[in-house]
């Protein structure tokens, strides 16, 4: 399986860093935001 690098340019980060403290919007998707920030400094599920 292939991988490909997520780089969030630097107002996107801005986005998804305020959507996973907000309190305005659903959990699923602060979640999703923090996931994909994870993802972004190179953390992985996979081993």
């Amino acid at each position: 399986m292939s991988t490909q690098d997520i780089v969030p340019r630097p107002e996107e980060h801005t986005e998804l860093s305020r959507r996973t403290w907000s309190a305005t919007i659903s959990q699923r998707d602060g979640r999703r935001a923090g996931v994909i920030l994870l993802a972004a400094e190179g953390c992985s599920r996979v081993k």
